[in-house]
C-alpha cells in the first residue's frame, strides 16, 4: 500500500489549496480538534448510580450535590464535588 501524502505535504510539493478543495481535500490548519462535550445528568440520575460512580452512598451524592447546588452536573464535576464533600470536616 503506497503512502498517502497529507493535505498539507501536498500543498508544499506544489498542489494548491484550490486543487486539494477540487478533491475534496482540505489543508491542515494546525488547529486543534475538538473534543466532544461531556453529558450532563440530573442529581437524582448521578445518585442512582453513586455506588458504582462514586463508591459511595446515595445520600450522600445527594447531599453533596444539593449543598454545592447544583441540580445537574457532568460526572467529573460530579465526581469533584463528592469527593471534597467527603473530605469535609463534620461540625
Amino acid at each position: 500500500m503506497a503512502s498517502e501524502k497529507t493535505a498539507e505535504e501536498k500543498v508544499s510539493s506544489g498542489e494548491t489549496k484550490t486543487d486539494l478543495k477540487k478533491k475534496g481535500l482540505q489543508p491542515e490548519t494546525g488547529k486543534k480538534k475538538k473534543l466532544p462535550a461531556e453529558s450532563v445528568y440530573r442529581k437524582e440520575e448521578l445518585a442512582d448510580s453513586a455506588r458504582n460512580m462514586f463508591h459511595t452512598r446515595k445520600e450522600c451524592v445527594l447531599a453533596a450535590l444539593e449543598a454545592a447546588k447544583k441540580a445537574e452536573c457532568t460526572v467529573s464535576e460530579a465526581k469533584k464535588i463528592v469527593e471534597e464533600f467527603l473530605k469535609r470536616e463534620v461540625e
